[in-house]
């Protein structure tokens, strides 16, 4: 436990003074359910989760102590668009890890760093040439809370990942071979919160432009589920908020809802 605290120690002492209540812990099923128990403003980093878990059930795969699982919870009574806030910590999440990997100095939400990242709808963080997922985004309701986790891959190489996410998946250091490893999933945490806080205060309309300017989806062809159905379609359009606009082979377009449609990332298109 202390060799954990220690790596998060600037990560505490941030917390510590903007007045939230941040629990680190060496290894947990999920930070998810940690977080829902401790009530609003907790934090809550894993060093290693064992069941961490992703959007519409899926599974969130760990792997030792390499990546970053953070969970925080806030008062549903103050988020008025939960749609909002699901893109939002999404577009929080990729400028959290463009400052680290490209420039510090650069946190504008709608103009994004040069960097090889974006968004894959409706907030997965990826590497541009190959699709490779570096973030990933969760959130659930609980009552009066809503529970945020996010979950980025830091420090894995090649051979840390199991079959089923070679080359479907990229860690920090894969991106970034120069990063200091034994400072990173601290300062990465620093900087997701503090995108965080900043997405919370801006108007939707700008995290849209945010979200728009990282999208990977439009021109590309994928398979999406929506009410039990599945559908190959390109992507003509997608505004984050609301729908995408899709066409599929046929030449017939498809409004789609964002809330209620997934995409199928194990099916061919």
């Amino acid at each position: 436990m202390n060799a954990v605290v220690d790596e998060f120690a600037c990560f505490l002492k941030a917390t510590e003074q903007s007045g939230r209540r941040a629990t680190i812990v060496n290894q947990c099923a999920s930070t998810q359910d940690i977080a829902r128990e401790s009530g609003p403003g907790a934090i809550v980093l894993a060093r290693h989760q064992t069941a961490g878990r992703g959007r519409l059930g899926r599974a969130w795969a760990d792997t030792a102590d390499a990546g970053l699982a953070m969970s925080l919870t806030l008062d549903a009574r103050t988020i008025t668009d939960p749609g909002v806030l699901s893109i939002g910590v999404g577009l929080a999440a990729c400028i959290a890890c463009e400052q680290v990997l490209i420039d510090p100095q650069n946190s504008a939400i709608t103009t994004p760093a040069t960097t090889a990242l974006g968004l894959r709808w409706p907030n997965d963080v990826v590497e541009r040439t190959h699709g490779r997922k570096l973030a990933g985004v969760l959130i659930e309701r609980s009552a009066d809370l809503f529970v945020v986790g996010v979950g980025i891959n830091c420090l894995q190489g090649a051979s840390d990942w199991p079959d089923v996410l070679h080359g479907r998946a990229v860690s920090l250091v894969e991106l970034a071979p120069q990063l200091d490893r034994t400072t990173l999933r601290a300062g990465i945490a620093i900087e997701l919160l503090r995108s965080i806080d900043r997405v919370l205060t801006t108007p939707p309309d700008q995290i849209a432009r945010g979200w728009s300017a990282r999208d990977t989806l439009v021109g590309t062809r994928r398979v999406f589920e929506h009410a039990g159905n599945r559908i190959v379609a390109t992507v003509v359009s997608v505004d984050p908020l609301s729908h995408l606009i899709v066409r599929d082979d046929a030449g017939t377009l498809h409004r789609l809802p964002a809330l209620t449609t997934s995409m199928v990332h194990d099916a061919s298109a």
